[in-house]
């Protein structure tokens, strides 16, 4: 249970989420893992559990006592690590030299797209949706914040001789 709350700490989950993705496009390591069936295994059930850590922490849609952190820092931890994968993927993407040559040996799923062309469209891929998905999380969040403060108001008590007064702007 400590260990959880450790990973679920929202600094914690944003580098496991980080170290977890990026390590695996370094070439080596991403050479590593192609020719080697376990470790490619590894790197898959690695990446999806850190992601799901990783978006169970941000997403939480409970209030900062049961959730124990407040929105803003789940808003800061959706929205922060967007910009070291801009950094890695658009490297990727925009380089000039073939990061990725062993390529060729292992074989290429489309072979008419050449090495270059290959290497740049995946680190668009791995650029351009999840710098959305990073972005798109700051308006689930604030809907979380309004469904939150809607609640509230919901459940204070009204003082006896309280005149209320209620404007329905929203249209809702």
């Amino acid at each position: 249970r400590a260990a959880l709350r450790a990973l679920r700490f929202p600094p914690v989950a944003i580098v496991v989420m980080l170290v977890t993705t990026d390590v695996w496009l370094i070439p080596g390591v991403n050479f590593a893992s192609m020719i080697n069936p376990p470790l490619y295994a590894f790197m898959n059930i690695a990446m999806i559990l850190s992601g799901l850590l990783f978006w169970l922490v941000v997403l939480d849609p409970r209030p900062r006592a049961e959730a124990g952190y407040s929105y803003l820092t789940r808003m800061a931890a959706g929205f922060l690590p967007m910009f070291p994968q801009i950094a890695a993927s658009s490297y990727i993407a925009l380089t000039s030299t073939n990061l990725y040559n062993f390529y060729d040996l292992c074989g290429r799923l489309y072979p008419s797209v050449s090495p270059m062309k290959d290497q740049m469209l995946g680190g668009i891929i791995q650029w351009i949706p999840p710098g959305m998905l990073n972005t798109a999380v700051l308006f689930v969040l604030l809907h979380a914040v309004r469904k939150s403060e809607e609640r509230q108001v919901a459940d204070m008590p009204i003082p006896p001789g309280a005149r209320v007064i209620e404007a329905r702007w929203t249209g809702r």
